[in-house]
């Protein structure tokens, strides 16, 4: 018969529990109607045995008693109801609790399985990401193990993913897509390791993850070194602290690219004469940005970033050593200092200085004016050697 409920491991089935309930019914009934006639006899309300009449105040003491008395073994018997009903409601969600774990464990593990299997298509690892996005959620003990399954899945393919990245029939798999928004939008307080989620290597060309700030904040310690950027837009994203070492975000690798075009990708400001476009489309095909979005900490050490956009950006203590930053535009950063940019360089050896002018990123006045009153710097970013 179908089972009723679970008691302390026990399996109580339907039948057996309705008898149960019965039997406590009728007992209970017995036990109230019964127990105040024995504990309270009639005799006691005899007052004259020889006249045969009874005393009207010994009765109405006789029927006040027996109510109270059977108002004491109501309340008793609810009591027992009650408490048996606690009980039994309390092992019932511990039972469904353990149902739901063991559900959840069967969830992770056969959508890890369809997310890495090899020959898995499209829209079953898009299931599988939605699936370990909801366990992730629901049980934080599961976020990590999550969350380290999706990076492998963006890792481990990675160079499969990419092939022919700088091609014009390029595509990105909108499975990537899917992946790395489900990453950003996790939430890392859940992580209850606190290590870096690593990325590294990833092929994360033409993604796109801007959103309102607050959204995009799963990537902060991220590591993504090595990974190839171009055309993303990481906008109001969280990468504080992120390690970026060495990663592809030049918009010289994008298909069609030419000089002029890299010439007119920004706009000067402030005394920057240089004349941009400010087309939309252009710089969706070649610019990668990270505009408004919060840099502090993030390590960009050898990277290219050449007409990348980091305008409005958080950069307080942000590493740009050995990074190419040729066209790149600062416009607005905010908490950047000429000194973080002292080991940074633009252009390519041998290059005439009216090159190099034009490959100099771009500046808002004030750091402009640090940048000219820098001694290593001389009032210009150095050409790469």
């Amino acid at each position: 018969m179908e089972t009723a409920l679970w008691l302390w491991g026990y399996q109580v089935s339907a039948r057996t529990a309705a008898i149960s309930i019965a039997i406590y019914i009728t007992a209970s009934v017995l036990i109230i109607w019964l127990w105040p006639k024995l504990s309270v006899p009639w005799s006691k309300a005899k007052a004259n045995t020889q006249t045969n009449k009874v005393d009207l105040d010994a009765l109405t003491k006789l029927i006040e008693t027996r109510s109270k008395v059977r108002g004491s073994i109501i309340q008793v018997i609810g009591g027992v109801a009650a408490l048996l009903a606690f009980i039994t409601a309390i092992q019932q969600l511990n039972s469904n609790e353990d149902a739901f774990r063991e559900k959840k464990a069967d969830l992770f593990a056969k959508s890890v399985k369809e997310l890495l299997a090899s020959d898995s298509k499209a829209d079953a690892r898009a299931e599988a990401l939605y699936v370990l996005s909801y366990v992730a959620r629901s049980d934080r003990t599961y976020h990590r193990a999550v969350y380290d399954a999706v990076a492998a899945f963006l890792t481990d393919g990675a160079e499969a993913a990419c092939g022919n990245y700088r091609g014009e029939s390029f595509r990105r798999e909108k499975t990537i897509q899917l992946a790395m928004r489900i990453i950003g939008e996790r939430r890392k307080d859940d992580d209850p390791t606190g290590k870096r989620l690593n990325l590294e290597g990833g092929c994360f060309v033409g993604l796109d993850l801007l959103d309102e700030w607050g959204v995009i904040g799963g990537f902060a310690k991220a590591r993504l070194s090595g990974s190839k950027m171009l055309r993303a837009d990481f906008g109001k994203a969280d990468l504080s602290y992120a390690q970026l070492m060495g990663i592809d975000a030049g918009d010289y690798l994008n298909p069609g690219w030419t000089e002029e075009i890299g010439n007119r990708l920004h706009k000067g400001t402030d005394g920057d004469d240089r004349k941009g476009t400010d087309d939309g489309n252009e710089r969706r095909r070649f610019v990668t940005h990270f505009i408004d979005a919060n840099i502090e900490g993030a390590d960009f050490s050898g990277a290219g970033l050449q007409g990348a956009d980091f305008s409005g950006a958080v950069l307080k203590d942000a590493s740009f050593a050995r990074a190419v930053i040729s066209r790149a535009s600062f416009k607005g950063a905010q908490k950047l200092t000429a000194k973080q940019l002292e080991t940074a360089c633009v252009g390519k050896p041998n290059m005439t200085p009216e090159q190099l002018k034009s490959e100099q990123p771009y500046f808002s006045l004030d750091l402009r004016k640090e940048i000219q009153s820098n001694p290593f710097l001389n009032g210009n970013i150095p050409a790469c050697k």
